[in-house]
C-alpha cells in the first residue's frame, strides 16, 4: 500500500498587521520633555496618546533610541463628578521622529515615545482617560 503525502500547511494571509500593542487616542494634552545633556526642556503638544507611549510635536530634534523625561497632567473626571488632574512623570524612549534628520527649514518634528516599563497606576489613569474621553466627547477618535 502506497503511503500518502503529507500536505504542506500554509498560514492564511493576513494584510499589513498592527504593530502596536495598544490603541491611540487622539489628544491634545501639554507635554514637558527634559532630553537631559544639559539643556532646556521642552513644551510641547501631544497628538496621541496610549498606554504604552505618546505622540508629541517638538520643536527641537531628537535622537532616536534615546531615553528623555516626560511630565504631563491627564484630566479625569470622578464618580461624583469633579474632574482631577494626575500628575504622570515617566521616562521615555524616542521610538521615532520626522523628519529623520534634522533641518533648519522646519518648523517641528513628530516625536513617537514610548514610555518605560509597565506601572499599573500609570496605566490605569491613561487607560481611564482614553475610556472617558473615548466615551464623552464626540470628536475622539482612535488612531
Amino acid at each position: 500500500m502506497r503511503a500518502l503525502k503529507r500536505l504542506k500547511h500554509t498560514w492564511p494571509k493576513r494584510g499589513p498587521a498592527e504593530r502596536r500593542l495598544h490603541p491611540r487616542l487622539r489628544a491634545r494634552i501639554p507635554v514637558v520633555v527634559d532630553p537631559g545633556q544639559r539643556s532646556g526642556s521642552l513644551s510641547c503638544w501631544s497628538s496621541d496618546v496610549s498606554v504604552g507611549g505618546l505622540k508629541l510635536r517638538s520643536e527641537r530634534y531628537l535622537d532616536v533610541f534615546t531615553f528623555v523625561d516626560v511630565a504631563f497632567e491627564i484630566p479625569i473626571a470622578e464618580p461624583d463628578g469633579q474632574v482631577t488632574l494626575h500628575l504622570i512623570e515617566v521616562s521615555a524612549m524616542v521610538m521615532r521622529i520626522e523628519p529623520d534628520d534634522p533641518d533648519e527649514e522646519t518648523d517641528g518634528y513628530d516625536v513617537a515615545l514610548k514610555l518605560k516599563g509597565r506601572d499599573a497606576t500609570r496605566d490605569g489613569l491613561i487607560a481611564n482617560f482614553m475610556l472617558q474621553q473615548h466615551l464623552y466627547d464626540p470628536d475622539s477618535t482612535l488612531v
